[in-house]
């Protein structure tokens, strides 16, 4: 298995004959088509396959950019139907699924939507008490079978956790929400999966939460916002007594970017962020430790 990015046309392409990114007929390098490539040669082999791009080579045109994506296999002249699904994401990393794949070759990630089975509006997850709740809420739907909230320990290997019958068909707002009463210590990845009624699914981007049992009773993360932020943030935590809480505010990499230390007292504190130092929008990670535990919460600079 081997992968590299590329430009935002493609290129240059692998070193295989006749190899093409035409679609009916069209060039699609720069329009419908994530900006990696993946080789894959595993004869004989059945396998359930994710591929993973960062959101910086989804240059999707904008009408396909947010869309249902699938994975192509190159058939030695062509590239067969799409295969999996996953929606396009536009930071963070996306990724889309395909089960039982056993044609391995050279593959892409390309368009595969005319019309999005639903319009998430947000998917959050935060730890309350001992508890992870979870709330999601659509725009529109479209032949929307129904929900499943999925869990993972690394982000790779999910199992369902509970199942939300969808709406249909919609045009309004709709809520949903479910509760994980049994959370795992640690960092936990949290997805929606949406299924439609012919059976094909997507996926949501994923919330990542980091719990403890022991810590719930020494401290929690009630909010942080706005979130996303533009020049600052506050972050709403509860301690049962008065204690030293350490903040840490670090980015996608692991990098440092505010550390200071809090004498928080008994019950609702609030601490403000003010961005100083002018971030770069993306992904950052608010830290919490408290007696050798962590809590962290995602937010989003504009």
């Amino acid at each position: 298995i081997s992968t590299r990015g590329t430009g935002t046309d493609n290129k240059p392409f692998p070193s295989v004959a006749g190899i093409h990114l035409r679609i009916d007929g069209q060039d699609v390098s720069d329009k419908e088509v994530i900006d990696r490539w993946w080789s894959l040669n595993s004869p004989g082999l059945q396998a359930h396959v994710t591929l993973r791009y960062p959101a910086s080579e989804n240059t999707l045109l904008p009408e396909f950019s947010s869309g249902v994506l699938g994975i192509l296999s190159w058939q030695g002249n062509k590239w067969g139907a799409p295969q999996g699904s996953g929606m396009g994401v536009h930071s963070g990393i996306g990724a889309v699924t395909i089960n039982n794949a056993s044609h391995f070759s050279n593959w892409i990630i390309a368009s595969n939507s005319t019309t999005l089975p639903i319009e998430l509006a947000y998917f959050n997850a935060k730890v309350s008490g001992n508890e992870v709740l979870l709330s999601w809420a659509t725009a529109s739907e479209i032949n929307n079978s129904f929900f499943t909230v999925e869990r993972s320990t690394d982000g790779i290997n999910y199992n369902p956790i509970q199942q939300v019958n969808g709406a249909g068909n919609s045009t309004t707002l709709l809520t949903y929400g479910v509760t994980d009463k049994n959370p795992i210590d640690g960092l936990s990845y949290y997805r929606l999966k949406q299924t439609d009624f012919d059976g094909k699914f997507t996926f949501s981007e994923v919330e990542v939460v980091h719990y403890s049992s022991i810590l719930s009773d020494l401290i929690t993360i009630n909010d942080a916002s706005p979130n996303p932020f533009d020049d600052h943030f506050v972050v709403s935590f509860s301690t049962p007594q008065v204690q030293d809480i350490e903040f840490l505010l670090m980015n996608s990499s692991g990098q440092i970017i505010k550390k200071e230390n809090i004498h928080s007292h008994e019950g609702t504190n609030q601490y403000t962020y003010t961005d100083a130092a002018g971030l770069n929008k993306g992904i950052y990670f608010i830290n919490l430790l408290c007696k050798d535990k962590k809590l962290t919460k995602k937010i989003i600079k504009n």
